[in-house]
């Protein structure tokens, strides 16, 4: 009597035979190299045939049994006692990986990053660092002070930039540093600074518009209803730039170089009519629109100073390890905080340091080649292409009319 059995695969069951046949139930015992199985004949059915002249069988539960061949090693019985390298191994080549790839980038980018190769001496020039007690600002003013320019150092904290300046007088053997209070997210402390640095001096050759802060958490307002982060990188500047265009004029050629940001890219649509984000707030949002705006007053102001012998340009520093992404804002929030500690560690690791970063600064500032050249934005000592936003000349006007509007410039302040 043959059996056909439901599911049999001829390459897995070699062999079978029928082991017993009872009244109750006829079972079948199949043989294979690796795995036995009983199959039941249910009674109603023992004995008979289908439709087709077989037999039907039910396959029951294999026995285990054992087919191990003697010269076989045995398998392990959980998957987990599989040999397996533990995640603390790989944490370690990871780690190092990394930062061989970071320190492979450092090398990289700081042998490309543009230097100021300019041997122009600044003796009898009078400079304006705002935010020069730290970062890419103070190696600036450190440059201009062995070229033995005066340094005026425009800061809020005058404590930690009276110290800054002792420092700079003890590098580079220039005692001409001053330093005055100006913090550009406050209207009237820029017009005070303004006022002083008249009265006091005659003349101007360089203005360095370079304090900045990150963009807050929440939107936040200065006492002069304007945004914070948009009245200290730009509203300030704008106006302490237009307070002493009669003196940059005067002592011309001079320059006004303005610190800008690639984070400019960020912005893709802006409306002018809404500088003081007003209608919505993002921290990223207001830093991007921040430096935008550097570039776009940058662009303008060089128009509107043609044939004067004042040039303005704009320039993106580059990944720079400073104090910039460490200073302490309550309203930024422990993420960001944090957020900021880890980015400044891996800028630190693979980006410039602040002398690397300040060189574009001190190029636009002292480069004879540069004499004649207004309007730019730079990036590693070399001109470069902002966004198609940066380059409307009808933006700029209108973002210039807009920030005369916001701070109030009166028709006694204009110098253009």
């Amino acid at each position: 009597m043959r059996t056909v059995l439901r599911g049999e695969s001829a390459s897995h069951l070699q062999r079978r035979r029928v082991v017993a046949v009872s009244h109750q139930s006829v079972k079948c015992q199949l043989q294979s190299d690796t795995a036995r199985a009983s199959v039941r004949i249910p009674k109603a059915e023992a004995g008979q045939k289908s439709p087709s002249g077989r037999f039907r069988c039910e396959l029951l539960p294999a026995a285990r049994t054992s087919h191990r061949n003697p010269n076989q090693k045995s398998l392990p019985r959980d998957s987990a006692e599989v040999q397996k390298t533990p995640l603390a191994t790989h944490t370690p080549r990871m780690l190092l990986t990394t930062l061989v790839v970071l320190l492979a980038f450092r090398l990289f980018y700081r042998s490309w990053s543009g230097r100021c190769s300019s041997k122009r001496s600044l003796a009898g020039k009078t400079v304006i660092v705002t935010g020069g007690s730290a970062g890419i600002g103070k190696e600036a003013a450190k440059d201009f002070l062995r070229r033995k320019a005066k340094v005026i150092l425009a800061c809020r904290n005058l404590e930690k930039a009276r110290k800054v300046a002792e420092e700079l007088v003890a590098e580079t053997g220039n005692p001409e540093v001053a330093v005055r209070r100006l913090d550009t997210a406050d209207l009237a402390s820029v017009r005070a600074f303004a006022e002083e640095f008249l009265r006091t001096e005659d003349s101007l050759h360089v203005l360095v518009n370079n304090a900045g802060i990150a963009g807050s958490r929440t939107r936040q307002e200065t006492k002069d209803g304007l945004e914070l982060t948009m009245a200290t990188n730009h509203f300030g500047h704008f106006l302490l730039t237009n307070l002493l265009l009669k003196r940059l004029q005067q002592s011309a050629p001079s320059r006004v170089v303005t610190v800008s940001s690639a984070a400019h890219k960020m912005v893709r649509n802006l409306n002018p009519r809404d500088l003081n984000l007003t209608s919505s707030y993002g921290s990223m949002k207001a830093y991007g629109l921040s430096k935008l705006c550097n570039i776009l007053f940058a662009t303008e102001l060089a128009e509107r100073l043609k044939e004067t012998g004042v040039t303005s340009n704009s320039l993106h520093p580059g990944a720079v390890a400073t104090e910039f992404f460490l200073k302490d804002d309550p309203s930024r929030g422990w993420v960001m905080t944090l957020a900021g500690r880890i980015l400044n560690f891996l800028v630190t690791l693979a980006g410039k340091d602040c002398e690397l970063g300040a060189q574009t600064t001190i190029h636009l500032a002292v480069s004879e080649e540069l004499d004649r050249v207004s309007g730019k934005y730079f990036e590693d000592c070399k001109e470069a292409t902002p966004t198609r936003i940066a380059r409307d000349r009808a933006v700029a006007k209108s973002v210039w009319e807009v920030s005369e509007a916001l701070v109030n410039l009166r028709p006694s302040e204009v110098n253009y």
